[in-house]
């Protein structure tokens, strides 16, 4: 049948996607570390908290665009190939084995968003813990003694700095998984893509 622009979109679009959202994820290491209000009408382990959660979202984001990419291919490449039920297999498996990488995302984020629990990270619960008890408005902070509220001092600066710290750690060993994964998926699928495109590799 020859090249159609109509698919040939469609698979840019959707490779597109991946690597923007690839791309986006790689900046979260310098979010975690630098990206913090100057005022304090949003407290650091607040923006922390923000940070998280969209991490955690567009890293959930890249592992449905990969679904979305193969699962297209997948059941493009039924209604031409003869070989059904090899490709089917050989591109279950490549997802399979490919999307455990993000097994830990989904079990972190999931049951938290469907079941309405905020989601609870230990840094972010120490730090608001900490905060509360140095709330003027509070009845805790006039029960502290002067040790006590170096205590809550320390806490607050010192979990905000740990947590910081770790997921920026996180993110940046996240990234290199993810980007390898994507190279992986786009290597391994690029010979189908091209046959179901109808177009040859350039040498």
């Amino acid at each position: 049948p020859g090249f159609s622009k109509e698919k040939g979109q469609k698979y840019y679009e959707l490779i597109t996607a991946v690597n923007w959202f690839q791309k986006k994820i790689a900046r979260y290491p310098l979010y975690f570390q630098s990206f913090y209000p100057a005022d304090n009408d949003i407290k650091n382990y607040e923006a922390l908290e923000h940070h998280i959660h969209a991490y955690l979202e567009d890293l959930e984001t890249v592992r449905n665009k990969l679904h979305c990419y193969i699962s297209s291919l997948r059941n493009d490449l039924k209604k031409i190939v003869t070989n059904k039920e090899e490709i089917v297999v050989a591109l279950n498996w490549l997802e399979g084995q490919g999307f455990k990488t993000f097994n830990n995302v989904s079990e972190n984020r999931n049951p938290h968003r469907h079941k309405g629990f905020k989601f609870a990270d230990k840094y972010i619960t120490d730090g608001q813990m900490a905060e509360m008890a140095l709330d003027k408005a509070l009845p805790i902070k006039a029960q502290l003694s002067e040790y006590g509220l170096q205590e809550m001092q320390k806490i607050k600066r010192e979990s905000f700095e740990q947590g910081k710290k770790y997921w920026s750690e996180n993110a940046v060993k996240n990234y290199g998984q993810v980007s390898s994964l994507t190279d992986v998926v786009l290597k391994k699928t690029k010979n189908f893509l091209y046959q179901f495109l109808d177009i040859k590799a350039i040498n």
